[in-house]
């Protein structure tokens, strides 16, 4: 969970063990995309422990300009393999046109269970609800997205009773 490819540029807090990490840079090297020079990248990991949230944030590389849409991408792999990093190459497109991206990673099977993740993805939906203006996205534009089991946790997500999360 706390693998992020190769941070360059700005490093930012680190605190584990129910803390938060934080470390915004540069740029990030993954095996799928190469060297993002251009977009900022932030690597969050927040949470209690027993519930930890790691996302990838790609912010859009224009600092004044208004609050765009955010994409919300969960990964798939039959909730047992895959991570945040390996399904990154779909980035640029949307950056490139003004979203913030953010992909939510989620622990895997058999260490916890199906219903575990769909609560750990929930609960990652409604941190970045909160915390998305920060990174240049508008939470009123927000779009969650998946392929495979990120397809199922998305749908999961959607049928989730939001008004009891305040």
């Amino acid at each position: 969970i706390f693998s992020c490819g190769t941070l360059l540029g700005n490093a930012g807090a680190l605190a584990i063990g129910g803390a938060v990490i934080h470390w915004a840079g540069d740029g990030l090297t993954f095996p799928v995309l190469g060297h993002l020079a251009p977009w900022q990248v932030a690597f969050i990991v927040t949470g209690a422990p027993g519930l930890l949230l790691a996302f990838l944030i790609f912010l859009v590389p224009e600092p004044n300009r208004p609050a765009g849409p955010g994409v919300i991408y969960i990964h798939g792999g039959y909730w047992r393999s895959g991570s945040k990093e390996d399904n990154c190459n779909f980035v640029p497109t949307f950056t490139k046109r003004g979203a913030t991206v953010v992909l939510v990673e989620y622990d895997l099977c058999p260490e916890v269970t199906v219903a575990d993740i769909v609560h750990q993805t929930r609960a990652s939906i409604a941190w970045i609800y909160k915390n998305i203006a920060r990174y240049g996205a508008d939470p009123s534009k927000l779009f969650v997205s998946g392929h495979s089991a990120g397809g199922h946790l998305s749908a999961m997500a959607l049928v989730h009773d939001w008004t009891k999360e305040g």
